[in-house]
């Protein structure tokens, strides 16, 4: 315990007898714990906790398999459904608990007069309902909103 002692104070002392030294090592420490923080704060809520939803075990997503490529192909082709098709499917669905359809899209949007490129995500009606997510502010989509 003597010698963690001596150690120390000799670290204190070497380091108030250079300022610059020690405003380095200090800053480094800094950025050191704040980028590790923000990474694993980043991590903690995109991996280590669950999705927002109700049950989220319970959610599946479904595709379209072009069966032309699917055998003669190792890796099948997963293609995205198209809204006729996910319509047929809810119409005539007696599997799942409720159904919703998304599909990702470029939009172009004008901010202060300029056009921007966003990505959004086109959803049906339901999928609120299906993930049961509630609004923070306002409502959601009415049933009667959806096309097709």
């Amino acid at each position: 315990m003597g010698t963690f002692l001596q150690d120390l104070k000799y670290a204190a002392r070497t380091l108030l007898r250079s300022p610059g030294y020690t405003a380095a090592a200090l800053l480094s420490l800094g950025l050191g714990i704040g980028v590790n923080t923000a990474i694993f704060t980043l991590t903690n809520a995109v991996f280590l906790h669950p999705l927002p939803v109700n049950d989220p075990g319970r959610i599946l997503e479904l595709y379209t398999v072009d069966h032309a490529t699917a055998n003669s192909t190792p890796n099948v082709i997963r293609t995205p459904m198209s809204y006729p098709n996910f319509v047929d499917f809810r119409e005539q669905n007696d599997v799942f608990s409720g159904m919703a359809g998304f599909s990702q899209a470029g939009v172009t949007l004008t901010r202060f007069g300029k056009p921007i490129q966003e990505a959004v995500f086109l959803v049906s009606a339901s999928y609120f309902d299906v993930l049961g997510v509630r609004a923070a502010a306002g409502r959601t989509f009415r049933p009667d909103v959806s096309t097709g």
